[in-house]
């Protein structure tokens, strides 16, 4: 006669750790001050160096812009922008910070509609007409602001990376939006240009233009 052998029904304890052991090590999220000010840092940095190396220049503290409500408006608009976007990134990433987000995005909205109603951003029709030189002073504009910000947008995607994901294109997006209008704020001081297209696109608007243009490629990676 052969006597079996009754079945071992695991535990409560025994599916706890069972689970413990399957699970794989997670990094933990930084907080959404560490990110914000880990960008930041690094945008100031940059600066540092550049001012150091004498490849820095902005406008002297005698300069008649420094005292017009309009270069204020457009400076104050940007940076708001800048943070609030940067905010939106780094909480999109994680779960129950959905208000930090909207927080985020409402500032860098106030940002946006402080910077435009600066007298300066306002054009007309005939403002549109640009001259070849004109055009190249844009894209040049638009590419230092970009180029100022790369940095700080790398730093925010590495603190993004550490979240989840639900939405990779809107937080690169948000990133972006972010880091290039700090570089815009160093464009704004430096560049002379009057032109109000040439101040709404490439100083107001270029961090919307290189989000534009690069949020796919951010996103995907």
């Amino acid at each position: 006669m052969i006597v079996g052998t009754a079945p071992v029904i695991p535990t409560t304890e025994d599916r706890v750790r069972a689970l413990v052991r399957e699970l794989k090590p997670v990094r933990p999220i930084p907080p959404l001050r560490v990110g914000v000010a880990a960008a930041t840092a690094i945008w100031l940095g940059l600066l540092g160096v550049l001012a150091l190396s004498g490849m820095l220049e902005t406008r002297p503290w005698r300069h008649a812009d420094w005292s017009d409500p309009a270069f204020h408006f457009v400076l104050v608009g940007l940076a708001l922008l800048a943070f609030g976007s940067t905010i939106a990134a780094l909480a999109s990433v994680v779960p129950g910070r959905d208000h930090a987000t909207r927080i985020g995005l409402g500032v860098g909205a106030l940002g946006i509609l402080i910077a435009l109603a600066s007298e300066r951003s306002w054009i007309s029709l005939g403002d549109l007409a640009m001259s070849r030189e004109e055009l190249a002073a844009c894209v040049e504009c638009l590419s230092h602001a970009t180029g100022l910000g790369v940095l700080s947008a790398l730093t925010t995607c590495v603190f993004v990376g550490y979240g989840f994901l639900r939405r990779p294109n809107a937080s690169a997006a948000f990133a972006l939006v972010g880091s290039v209008a700090f570089g815009a704020i160093v464009v704004h001081t430096s560049c002379l240009a009057t032109s109000p297209v040439h101040l709404l696109v490439s100083h107001v608007l270029a961090p919307t233009i290189a989000a534009g243009i690069f949020t796919l490629p951010t996103g995907w990676a």
